[in-house]
């Protein structure tokens, strides 16, 4: 999963048959420092990191059109771009925040967790093979 990830982000930034340190350095930050939980959310960062890329470079277009038509053209990719990457972020928070942690006390904006109740989370995610949590003893 990993290897075929990085592949996808070397394609991802790709300008001809030159792939471009900056814009890999990039995606590989933004997706390391939003501490992936699980392959789902590496692969959501890395599109999230792709379609932050695309919308800087047409903000770049906009920016440098010349003609009404090269402006429009600029301007709609751009919405389109923003409106996916804030559906992104949000699909990310529901992802996040998906009622599969560990119970909290939440104290406005502190949260709080028992000692108890973090190893019981904990001992619940123990795994014997890729399917899951263990289901029972002698499972």
């Amino acid at each position: 999963m990993t290897s075929a990830l990085l592949d996808q982000i070397g394609n991802l930034t790709l300008k001809g048959t030159k792939c471009e340190d900056q814009a890999t350095n990039f995606v590989l930050g933004f997706v390391d420092t939003m501490h992936p939980q699980d392959p789902v959310e590496a692969m959501l960062l890395t599109q999230m990191a792709a379609t932050h890329q695309a919308a800087m470079m047409m903000t770049r277009r906009l920016n440098n059109a010349d003609h009404i038509p090269q402006q429009d053209s600029a301007e709609r990719a751009l919405n389109k771009l923003l409106r996916t990457y804030t559906s992104q972020m949000e699909a990310l928070r529901k992802y996040r925040n998906g009622g599969k942690g560990p119970r909290f006390l939440k104290i406005g904006a502190r949260v709080l967790y028992d000692e108890s109740v973090i190893e019981a989370y904990e001992e619940a995610q123990i795994c014997q093979n890729t399917c899951g949590p263990i289901s029972g003893e002698g499972a």
